[in-house]
């Protein structure tokens, strides 16, 4: 190396020597915000802004850039340590929503004054408990920060409450089903005569000396029948609360139907040949089936006949436990011949 390239190396490292430290720690400036508009209630958001600023310090040689990208590279090091996580908040703190780096560049008022770069995190975490609140520090050390003003948080019944407010970020319940005048004996009659008609129906087609479906045809109504309930419950779906309660009667008949099938395949005397209109109930009495089979049929009543709201996931475990009770009806049947469901 020449006389000259020694001498040219020694200058700029003078320079650089003289030059502000553009990673120095003690040129950033940092703040912690915390808005105080936000109404301080259990699971409700708390808005949290880390808040970091640092010079813009051109060096010897720069381009116009060049001092920008060495501030937003030591600002992007600062902030890839998050300001809050588990270290620093216990379990009465939960983080909904985690902040995420914007920089922006800013130029003081007076004339000639240096830019400035900004970089700023907002944070959203919530108290899980009441009362007077304190934020914990940040996780970044070296700065020196004030304590942050307590927070008042306040519980899910205020002073004129009567029942629990909604937490922030979850759909409101839907509005119970109000009861019109009469409509328990309205349901009981809707019911009854649907049961009617069905059973009507099924004695028709089966006191016919020509039975209009063959029992290989019933069998695969039975199956679209369980399928059609199936789909209904399936994900995506919205089935309305009327949809769900005219569900329940199907899948009823759906079970008494395909116990039936398995009667007649097997040469055993229906249960609905004894000429009258069952209900669930006689209908399992008559048949000897076991007390799950009751407690079934007392379950679906509740939502058929007494005005309780019925639930997707619920009716999807009802069509799953009358697979297997018709399966365990099934069981006592002997297995019919096979040209018999030609």
């Amino acid at each position: 190396m020449t006389i000259v390239q020694n001498l040219g190396v020694a200058l700029v490292a003078w320079g650089l020597a003289l030059a502000p430290e553009a990673h120095a720690m003690e040129d950033v400036q940092v703040r912690v915000l915390v808005d105080p508009s936000l109404a301080g209630t259990i699971g409700t958001p708390i808005e949290v802004t880390v808040e970091a600023t640092i010079p813009v310090f051109p060096m010897a040689g720069d381009d116009y850039f060049a001092a920008e990208r060495r501030g937003r590279k030591q600002l992007v090091e600062l902030f890839r340590e998050p300001a809050f996580s588990q270290e620093n908040l216990d379990y009465s703190w939960q983080i909904l929503e985690p902040g995420e780096l914007v920089i922006e560049r800013v130029v003081g008022p007076a004339e000639g004054s240096s830019s400035m770069l900004v970089g700023r995190a907002l944070w959203k975490i919530a108290s899980l408990e009441a009362g007077e609140r304190r934020l914990p520090g940040i996780l970044w050390s070296g700065f020196d920060l004030p304590e942050l003003d307590p927070q008042i948080t306040a519980g899910f019944l205020g002073e004129a409450d009567q029942a629990p407010r909604p937490l922030a970020g979850f759909p409101d319940t839907p509005p119970e089903r109000e009861p019109q005048e009469g409509s328990p004996l309205r349901l009981l009659w809707v019911g009854a005569g649907l049961g009617a008609a069905l059973v009507g129906v099924l004695l028709l087609r089966r006191g016919s000396s020509e039975p209009s479906l063959t029992p290989r045809e019933r069998q695969v109504c039975i199956d679209q029948s369980f399928a059609d309930l199936v789909d209904l419950v399936a994900p995506g779906r919205q089935p309305t609360p009327d949809d769900l309660r005219d569900a329940h009667f199907t899948l009823t008949a759906c079970l008494r139907e395909a116990v039936e099938l398995k009667r007649e395949l097997a040469q055993i005397e229906p249960v609905l040949s004894l000429g009258v209109a069952l209900t669930d109930h006689e209908w399992a009495h008559a048949l000897g089936a076991p007390d799950e089979v009751h407690d079934f049929f007392a379950a679906i009543g509740m939502i058929k006949y007494a005005g309780d709201v019925p639930t997707p996931w619920g009716l999807a475990e009802r069509i799953a436990l009358a697979k297997k009770l018709q399966d365990k009806l099934a069981e006592s049947v002997p297995a019919a011949p096979q040209e018999a469901v030609s």
